[in-house]
């Protein structure tokens, strides 16, 4: 999985200005600050602490979190996540809205399932990616009971209405099935701020899925508020020239779960500069939505599967674009080609 450390942050040279518009500084970098996990904290020209969670969310995320902004009076937090573990989403989406925390999701960023909880905490919100939701399992896949289950959605949606979520949000949230995904963009940014009448907004967001591929329509808002004020200029990050994936691959990988040599194939579909989202199927009957990050030469994929599991693996990508190879955490060694 892509990991964001100090040492690449600093190389870049962000340059960053939060709430801070006018300060006077002689020193315009972005300074490391620490690094926990898929967590960054960095401090700005005018010493304001800013955290970047960039990749998925894992068990471990969570004290990730708390050990990363004990202390310390964190004021933004900028999302780049497929999701991952539910409980972890949900503690440190508890803790954002308590810390009264600010979330933002970056042009072209995306935050998807356990990922949105925590953009839906934020004190204010600013969308200008895109946040995906759905049915919210456990990462384990394991079957409910009717209890069980009912318990879940039901502190889910409490959860999400204490976050003044957007109905629309929590409606899809509760319909859509974990193979899909039901996404909101920059179109959708003024519904999602604090404050909104969500009685007068309402904007149809895009349907996607591994089995169906079809999309829902959208339609025009009743009401567009004026926008909030957003961050100025927080991070300009320069692009990555890399090969173009889009299209249809083939795929074989041997697994350390099974003595089956798995055979897949599956749609990259560019959604953003050097982002893809993926539909994925094999020779075992499993099907996946995912997210692939490319940075040149190197790329990271993240797949959440149909029984609720998710994995996410490291590759590397031939010079025309037409080979990868790489390993996931679930102990396979692949190979996909086109």
């Amino acid at each position: 999985m892509y990991r964001m450390n100090g040492h690449w942050l600093l190389a870049i040279a962000i340059v960053f200005f939060w709430g801070a518009a006018n300060a006077q500084d002689s020193d315009d970098k972005v300074k490391f600050i620490d690094e926990q996990g898929p967590l960054v904290l960095v401090s700005s020209p005018s010493d304001t602490l800013v955290l970047y969670l960039r990749g998925g969310i894992e068990r471990d995320t969570f004290d990730d979190f708390l050990n990363i902004t004990r202390n310390r009076n964190v004021e933004l937090i900028i999302l780049d996540s497929p999701g991952g573990d539910l409980g972890a989403g949900i503690f440190i989406a508890e803790l954002v809205a308590a810390k009264g925390i600010n979330t933002w999701i970056e042009k072209d960023a995306f935050c998807a399932s356990a990922c949105s909880l925590i953009f839906f905490a934020g004190k204010e919100r600013w969308l200008e990616g895109h946040v995906g939701v759905h049915q919210y399992r456990t990462v384990g896949g394991q079957a409910d009971d009717e209890s069980a289950a009912q318990e879940r959605v039901g502190r889910i949606m409490e959860l999400l209405n204490s976050f003044d979520t957007p109905l629309i949000a929590v409606e899809k949230s509760a319909i859509t099935k974990p193979s899909c995904m039901y996404w909101f963009g920059p179109p959708h940014a003024s519904m999602f701020q604090r404050g909104v009448d969500a009685s007068l907004v309402r904007i149809e967001g895009t349907l996607e899925c591994s089995d169906t591929q079809k999309s829902a329509p959208t339609s025009t808002p009743v009401v567009v508020p004026t926008p909030a004020p957003k961050p100025q200029n927080p991070a300009v990050v320069p692009e990555i020239t890399s090969p173009d994936l889009a299209g249809s691959w083939s795929l074989s990988a041997r697994c350390s779960y099974t003595s089956v040599v798995i055979l897949g194939d599956f749609t990259a579909r560019r959604t953003a500069a050097n982002r893809y989202s993926l539909l994925y199927r094999n020779n075992l009957g499993e099907t996946g939505t995912g997210m692939l990050v490319q940075k040149g030469k190197l790329a990271s994929v993240t797949i959440q599967w149909n029984n609720g599991q998710s994995t996410t693996s490291d590759m590397t990508v031939d010079s025309g674009g037409t080979h990868l190879s790489g390993h996931s955490n679930n102990g396979c060694v692949f190979e996909a080609w086109r």
